[in-house]
């Protein structure tokens, strides 16, 4: 029989586990004010329309309080308050046959599952031990068996590996109650999938966000380390892991600091690989470029260049960031959250806040409107890495929409020190359409003068300008009306940044938009 000691959840838990979110007598999630926990709790309640609120809620992360007052403090009567919660929520669900919850969220019954499954062990331990609650716990376990191991629930994207893990829990602890033959054969075929899913070849995570590359790829390094996988056989190896660990440093800005693409929250890496030359992933859809120095100074341009999957995605084909001298000079616009309706994600996932091409003023195609025949692998046609810099052409042809897409972006530095930044669009479309380009500055950089066809600004340190003729040249910041100039570098807090249009006077079906930046330490 399995210890449940030795269950990877209950191993890791520590003393002060879920402190933060529930004190006893409320749940206090995301720094939102407190929502008291006292029994019977609306398990439904969404007091913040905060999506991620909810699944802290029904994923039961708050009752680690309980479980930890037993692993520390042998505190039995925690074990049969955490059960009262586990009742309550059975009851509140019974007659319930259409919730708008997260009851049964793939992700929230994952980490259900862990705790469901401790408590349930830790049950028999405990002088309160009641044989009919614990027919009924198991009956409850089953439930979420049922649901896990249902193809029809299994979810092809990340979810997936959390929904695997507490499977593999579930067996772990109760060989006898499960088929563990069939379930164990279940457990591999699902990770060769999601291993091939989300680091391919490439072995850089494909769900378009950086962040989440060494986040995913610690739950594949648990499970290869941990005790309820040791009789399931691996499709990666330790190799791989490291090669994967090894990429997520290309993911870093010279500085420290993250490229923000996709959904990704600002983390900076102190200790990182620096390194000189072309880094190309195909599959996951990043083109990078570090240059010319080995340390903080260098220089640095990481593009999107590719759409392998939807998931964490924005609408941002073709953007980039882009650092000189170890200071991030074009920006990408963060997470924020995943309250998918809130104006704010809205306009921070959308096309104007990214380094791109906007298309009459809309949102490219993405999510719901977005098709599976839409993503690409790679719309690299060419790069060069030279003396003075580098350049690379990406093209792509978006039929669903009518637009054919060319960016051609080239960094040359000139022997006085001087950096001349290239970008230049040139968009085929079916019909005439207004476009503009946008580039989005760090919270930093301010304006210090712009007319019609000339602007330049500085954070200090650098001054980078452009000059146009027979375009419109616009810029915000912090605006509301429209809603643009925001940046977030944390969950559900945004900052005001200088973001700069450059668009043709008029609408045509071919448009070709050159901007030249140019880059100085002095004015």
């Amino acid at each position: 029989m399995n210890d449940y000691r030795k269950l990877q959840y209950y191993s890791n838990l520590g003393k002060d586990t879920g402190k933060k979110l529930w004190d006893g007598n409320s749940f206090t999630f995301y720094n939102k004010d407190a929502v008291s926990s006292k029994i019977p709790v609306d398990w439904d309640q969404d007091p913040y329309k905060y999506r991620s609120w909810m699944l802290r809620l029904s994923g039961f992360e708050w009752i680690d309080v309980l479980i930890s007052k037993f692993k520390f403090f042998k505190d039995s009567k925690a074990i049969v308050d955490a059960i009262e919660f586990f009742k309550d929520w059975d009851k509140y669900y019974a007659n319930k046959e259409n919730s708008n919850s997260f009851a049964w969220h793939d992700h929230a019954v994952s980490l259900r599952t862990h705790r469901l499954s401790v408590i349930i062990k830790a049950f028999k331990d405990v002088e309160h031990f009641d044989s009919d609650v614990n027919i009924w716990l198991l009956g409850l376990l089953d439930k979420h068996f049922d649901y896990l191991i249902s193809e029809s629930k299994f979810q092809r994207n990340n979810h997936g590996i959390f929904q695997t893990q507490a499977l593999a829990a579930i067996i772990f602890l109760f060989p006898e109650r499960y088929d563990v033959k069939s379930t164990r054969a279940i457990i591999y075929t699902r990770l060769e999938f999601l291993w091939s899913l989300q680091f391919g070849e490439d072995l850089v995570h494909k769900e378009n966000s950086p962040m989440y590359h060494k986040r995913i790829l610690k739950y594949f390094e648990d499970i290869a380390s941990s005790e309820e996988f040791q009789e399931t056989t691996l499709p990666y190896t330790q190799k791989d892991l490291l090669t994967a660990n090894i990429n997520y440093d290309f993911l870093f800005h010279p500085s420290g600091y993250i490229a923000l693409l996709g959904d990704t929250n600002l983390i900076s890496l102190k200790s990182k690989l620096r390194w000189q030359g072309v880094k190309d992933f195909p599959e996951a859809g990043y083109l990078i470029f570090s240059k010319l120095d080995i340390k903080k100074e260098d220089s640095y341009l990481i593009i999107r260049s590719g759409f392998p999957d939807r998931t964490h995605r924005h609408a941002d084909d073709f953007s980039f960031e882009y650092s000189e001298k170890g200071q991030l000079i074009f920006s990408d616009s963060g997470r924020f959250s995943y309250n998918y309706n809130d104006p704010m994600r809205i306009y921070l996932t959308s096309t104007a806040a990214h380094n791109t091409v906007e298309i009459d003023g809309i949102t490219l195609p993405w999510w719901g409107s977005f098709s599976q025949k839409d993503l690409y692998s790679d719309a690299v046609v060419k790069y060069e890495f030279r003396k003075d810099g580098y350049a690379c052409k990406l093209q792509k042809d978006f039929e669903s929409i009518g637009v054919n897409f060319s960016r051609y972006i080239n960094r040359k530095l000139f022997g006085n020190g001087t950096i001349q930044f290239s970008v230049i669009d040139n968009v085929v479309m079916t019909e005439a359409r207004a476009l503009r380009q946008w580039f989005h500055f760090p919270p930093g950089f301010s304006i210090i003068d712009s007319d019609d066809n000339h602007i330049s600004l500085t954070n200090g340190n650098l001054y980078i300008s452009a000059e146009v003729e027979n375009f419109d040249i616009n810029h915000y910041r912090g605006s509301n009306k429209p809603l643009v100039g925001w940046i977030s570098y944390k969950e559900g807090v945004v900052e005001d940044r200088i973001s700069v249009s450059i668009s043709p006077k008029t609408k045509d079906k071919t448009s070709l938009i050159e901007t030249k930046w140019i880059i100085t330490s002095e004015n």
